[in-house]
């Protein structure tokens, strides 16, 4: 995803927040990267067990703990564009 933010700080805490999820919650979703600068540009790549997973995890409820963050998320976000990589290459300098 790449986008924008109107609030980089609160989002950042929001970020830490959603670090804390537990789990069982989506278990599609191995991990990510979020980068958000100061000007509220906002870099987020998640990385799941497969797209099929990852779509049928996306239609889920989100556990009520975590829905005000998660709307409140998304009321800051002020631009958004999603890409789907399904054939990613990693790299790693030898």
């Amino acid at each position: 995803m790449l986008g924008k933010t109107s609030d980089p700080a609160r989002e950042r805490a929001l970020t830490q927040e959603f670090e804390s999820m537990p789990s069982d919650v989506r278990p599609d979703l191995l991990g990510g990267l979020v980068c958000i600068n100061d000007d509220g540009d906002f870099a987020q790549a998640f990385y799941f067990t497969s797209e099929a997973e990852a779509r049928e995890g996306e239609k889920q409820e989100m556990p009520e703990d975590s829905r005000e963050s998660f709307e409140e998320s998304q009321a800051l976000t002020i631009e958004i564009r999603f890409l789907d990589l399904t054939q990613p290459w990693f790299f790693s300098p030898s």
